[in-house]
């Protein structure tokens, strides 16, 4: 019987999860437990699960999700087929640290639910393997600790891909809202767990390697969304007004785009982190008009 179900969903993984996969084979001092690879796309990922003998896991299988596209309908689907009550949860591009799974469980023993933390690595930097990416990722040194990405009582974050959360929670609260795609969803589930009398613990000792890509041309698109994203999260959750409030996100974010455009015209800044800030302040543009406005929220759909 297998103690915990590390979930990662996959949606054309096939060219990062083999590092992913070999970061879990590798967890010190850790209880049994399942690898479950929610298959989010249409790749064949049986082909990778061959040639872990000697993978620390007690067994590694894969859940169909390709009913639906979304990173949280995968998500969804891993945790209903996990066979554990406890539940921890990554990401197919980045790598763990080899105490991810025990310091999880650990952390999962003190709270039903922890947001665990990330170090940002250069995604560049993967291509030199596990043990490079382990030395950049500093295990235990105090010195290159990740950032905790709990958030605040009035905005609280969950980061979705480097978090623990008990099975009955997470079946509680409904998982993860496909209304949101996939930007802000993790937030939003934080929200509801808060709301419902689940504070969200911050576990700094369980790290990832987060990889860091280059932006490229999709940076307006992926600005955009995040823009959008807290919109919908104030329209949700109330934030319009009080301590969280979101309401004057649009015009913060374009008064960052046009700095941010300032400094593309001195040269001291990329173009893509121009056109990322734009995105994002037409995107908060666009879901304040479209969801504040009429007075209502989005409506949730969970599958």
């Amino acid at each position: 019987m297998v103690c915990v179900s590390v979930i990662i969903p996959c949606k054309d993984a096939q060219g990062v999860l083999p590092l992913q996969l070999e970061a879990l084979s590798r967890q010190v001092g850790a209880p049994s437990y399942e690898v479950v690879i929610a298959d989010n796309g249409d790749y064949n990922y049986d082909r990778l699960l061959t040639g872990w003998e000697d993978a620390a896991w007690s067994q590694i299988r894969i859940a169909d999700a390709s009913g639906r596209r979304g990173v949280g309908w995968a998500r969804n689907v891993g945790a209903k087929s996990a066979a554990a009550s406890l539940l921890l949860f990554c990401d197919a591009d980045d790598v763990v640290s080899p105490h991810f799974v025990a310091r999880g469980v650990k952390a999962l023993a003190a709270s039903p639910v922890f947001s665990g933390a990330a170090l940002g690595v250069a995604a560049a930097d993967f291509g030199g393997g596990y043990r490079y990416v382990l030395d950049k990722l500093g295990v235990d040194d105090p010195a290159l600790l990740p950032y905790p990405l709990s958030g605040t009582d009035a905005y609280p974050i969950l980061m979705g891909g480097a978090f623990g959360i008990h099975a009955s929670v997470y079946e509680e609260v409904g998982g993860f809202d496909l209304s949101f795609g996939n930007a802000a969803e993790d937030n939003d589930l934080a929200f509801r767990l808060v709301r419902s009398g689940y504070p969200i613990c911050d576990a700094v000792d369980v790290r990832v390697a987060y990889r860091q890509r280059p932006v490229g041309k999709a940076s307006f698109i992926q600005g955009f969304r995040t823009g959008r994203g807290f919109m919908m999260l104030s329209a949700r959750h109330g934030l319009w007004s009080g301590p969280g409030k979101r309401w004057a996100r649009w015009p913060f974010e374009l008064g960052k785009a046009l700095a941010t455009c300032y400094r593309l015209l001195l040269g001291e800044t990329q173009r893509e982190a121009w056109l990322r800030r734009m995105g994002t302040a037409l995107g908060a543009a666009v879901g304040h008009f479209k969801y504040r406005f009429p007075g209502k929220p989005p409506r949730p759909d969970f599958g």
